[in-house]
Formats: C-alpha cells, structure tokens, sequence
C-alpha cells in the first residue's frame, strides 16, 4: 500500500514539473486588446479571447483583423499593432522580431545594443525610441518611418544596401522594382505622417504627438532652406554674380523673375503671407485723426500688382502639379 501511494506521489510531482515546464514566464504583455485578435503559442491551442494584463508566450505569432492591439515586451518596448498585420514575437533565444503583414509601432526606451525588427525583405536597426515599421504584402513593400531617434532601414538580401532614417523622415523598400538601397529617406509631412499612423490603427489622441514631431521637422527643414537660399542671393549679390548676370545662352537659366515669385511662395507658405502675420501684429498709434478721404492709388503701381499675382498664379499652379509624396520624386 505505501508503494502505491508512494507511485502516486511521485506521478503527481511528475504532472506538476511537467506542467511548470510547459508554462513559462510570458514574453509580453496585453495592454489594449481588439476584437477578433488571435494569438498562436508555440504549444497549446489557439487563444482568441485575451484581455488586457493577458500574457503572451515567447515565439507566439499575433494576428490582428479589425482592431488595432497593443502589447508590451519584457523590457518595456511598447508595440502598437494596426489592423490586419501579422507579427511573430522573439523565442527565448533571439531578440529579433519578425513583422509578416501589416504595420507596427514601436516605442522603446534608449538602449545601448541594437534591436532588429524583420520583414520579408528588409531590416529595421534601431537603439531604442519611436520608429514605425509597415509590410505590404500585395506590393512586397516596406516602408520605415522615425520620429525621434536615427534608425537604419537594410535590404536583407544585401548587406550594403542600407539607409539611415533621421526623426521626421521615411523611406521605403520594394525590392520586386529591382531595387537594391531603400528609397532616399523624404521628411514626413502632415498628411504622410497622419496616413500611415491611421494605417496603424492610431486614434487622434495617440497621434497628436507624433504629428506635432513631423510638423516641427518639416517647418525647421523649410525655413532653413529659406534662410540658405537668402544667404546665397546676398553673397552672390556682394560677389557680383547676380541672377540677372548669367548670360540667357546659357544652359538651365534662372529667370530672376520666377525665382523672386517662387520665392515669395515658399515665404508665403512657411512664414504666412503679410495679411495674415499683419494680425498677430498691433497696429500702430498715431496721434491725430485718420486722413478724411483715402489716398489715390497710383494707377502704374496697381497695373504691376495685377500682372504680379497673375504670375503668382501661374507659378502655383506649376507647383500644384508636381506631387511630393510620389515614389519618384523621394528617389
């Protein structure tokens, strides 16, 4: 009898080591949870009903539909899935992640050792902060975006063929157009930056912040090219190599004309026309009373201002048609 019971004990110890073993420390946490998320371990059946604080097993893949869901890893790294994407989390041996289909963002704190983020054809390097990370499956396309810290976009078929990523910029890689680097990386703007975050199944709130980056960072981008091409008009100016003195023969000519114009646009753009800074601007007191009758407008004067802004038209329209966010011209 005490034999038995003895076989018995030790089956039971047995069940419970056997059960510890299969049950480990998860690799990441719930933090928002969607409808119709499904999560595979690498062993034990498909879960389809986790909640928020749920645990994850290392080596799962996460498949989300129509919502967007949020996990966080072991070392604090947030990841913000979007909707219909495919992510495979690390096994207990390896730090890297795989995205399949769909989009992620990844939010980790500022680390010494590189972390890798993989997709079918690229690899995403970074050290930590707020980077986006997109597969489209239909276009064997990825595209990288950064929004704080520098990371490196790298075809994983060739070890040379890699792009660095500055905050407010983006770049992508489709390696069926025959392509070895990533596209040049462009600066986001406001409605880039809004599209993919959507995409990612980020709501208005979550975005705020991230679109205020991107805001800052083209705004800079902008008024420092401003301020260059001004600095270069007066030092040619001082030089006495003038716009006006490159001979019309000569190839790829600057009509000083046009240039003034485009430049007054891209003033206009950044800065605000003098009507609209004119209101953040107090008027004047002037001691007296106001003139009864307004002066006569000089008849050349409003002739010129007339043929002026007809150019300004012109010009706009020419920058209406080329279109920035096109593959071609981030090239």
């Amino acid at each position: 009898m005490n034999k038995s019971i003895l076989g018995m004990m030790l089956i039971l110890f047995a069940g419970v080591e056997v059960h510890a073993e299969s049950d480990p420390a998860p690799c990441a946490v719930v933090t928002r949870a969607g409808a119709a998320l499904r999560v595979i371990p690498p062993k034990g059946k498909i879960e389809t009903a986790l909640l928020v604080d749920q645990g994850i097993a290392c080596g799962s893949i996460v498949i989300t539909q129509v919502e967007p869901v949020w996990i966080r890893l072991q070392d604090s790294t947030e990841l913000k899935l979007g909707p219909s994407s495919f992510l495979e989390l690390p096994d207990s041996a390896a730090k890297d992640l795989r995205l399949y289909r769909g989009s992620v963002l990844v939010s980790a704190p500022a680390r010494g050792a590189d972390r890798s983020y993989f997709t079918p054809n690229a690899e995403l390097v970074f050290q930590g902060g707020v980077s986006l990370l997109q597969y489209l499956p239909a276009d064997r396309t990825t595209v990288a975006g950064c929004f704080n810290r520098k990371v490196t976009l790298r075809n994983r078929f060739h070890s040379d063929a890699i792009r660095e990523i500055s905050a407010g910029e983006m770049t992508r890689l489709a390696v069926h157009e025959g392509r070895v680097e990533p596209a040049h990386a462009r600066v986001m703007n406001h409605s880039t930056a809004t599209e993919v975050l959507v995409q990612a199944g980020l709501d208005a709130e979550a975005r705020e912040p991230l679109v205020a980056v991107v805001k800052q960072v083209f705004e800079d981008r902008a008024k420092s090219l401003v301020s260059g091409i001004e600095s270069f008009g007066e030092e040619a100016e001082s030089a006495g190599r003038s716009i006006a003195s490159v001979p019309q023969g000569a190839k790829h000519v600057v009509d000083p004309k046009e240039a003034a114009i485009v430049m007054k646009l891209m003033k206009d753009r950044i800065y605000g026309t003098e009507t609209e800074q004119a209101r953040f601007v107090p008027p004047p007191i002037r001691a007296g009373r106001a003139p009864a009758t307004a002066p006569v407008e000089d008849a050349e004067k409003k002739s010129q201002e007339k043929k002026f802004q007809t150019e300004v038209k012109r010009i706009e329209k020419e920058i209406g048609r080329m279109d920035p966010d096109e593959e071609g011209d981030a090239e």
